[in-house]
C-alpha cells in the first residue's frame, strides 16, 4: 500500500486542517500519520503542541489533485483580472 505513495502533504491543526484531510481522504488519499507537532518558540519554557496529519497519494490521485489545483489557480487569476 505505502510503496505506491508518490507524494505527501502535512497539515497542522489550524482551523480547517481536519476538514482538508477528510476531503483528501474522500478523494482517495491515504492517511499515513496523526501525531503532535511541537510549535513552541525556541527559548520558551512551556511546550506547545498541535495535531499534525500526514496524507499520501498514488501517482494517479496526485495527478488529479494537481490538475484541480491548476484549474483553481487559473480561475483565481481570471477573477483577479476582472476586478
Amino acid at each position: 500500500m505505502y510503496k505506491d505513495i508518490v507524494h505527501t502533504l502535512e497539515f497542522t491543526d489550524d482551523l480547517d486542517a481536519n476538514e482538508k484531510v477528510n476531503k483528501l481522504l474522500k478523494e482517495g488519499w491515504t492517511l499515513l500519520h496523526i501525531g503532535t507537532v511541537d510549535i513552541s518558540k525556541y527559548g520558551d519554557d512551556q511546550a506547545c503542541y498541535q495535531i499534525g496529519y500526514v496524507v499520501g497519494a498514488t501517482k494517479d490521485i496526485y495527478d488529479s489533485y494537481v490538475e484541480k489545483q491548476n484549474k483553481s489557480t487559473k480561475l483565481d487569476d481570471l477573477r483577479s483580472q476582472l476586478i
